[in-house]
């Protein structure tokens, strides 16, 4: 009789490396967290109302800190 062993190293899968980089990228971040859509919409809708009026010209980066200029 013959015995065949096999046996199989799984790598990392895609989600596993999605939520590492994530996880990456929230540890690199000033407020800790990575944006979320909300976060974006946020902005927009400010920029859409009233509030903003005297606003022009402008680029916001809804990034919690991670890009400073």
């Amino acid at each position: 009789y013959w015995e065949r062993d096999q046996a199989q190293e799984r790598g990392i899968t895609q989600e596993e490396f999605r939520g590492q980089i994530v996880e990456n990228s929230a540890q690199n971040t000033p407020l800790g967290r990575i944006a979320e859509a909300q976060d974006v919409a946020n902005m927009v809708a400010f920029l859409a109302g009233e509030d903003a009026s005297f606003i022009t010209g402008q680029s916001y980066n809804v990034n919690g800190g991670q890009l400073f200029h």
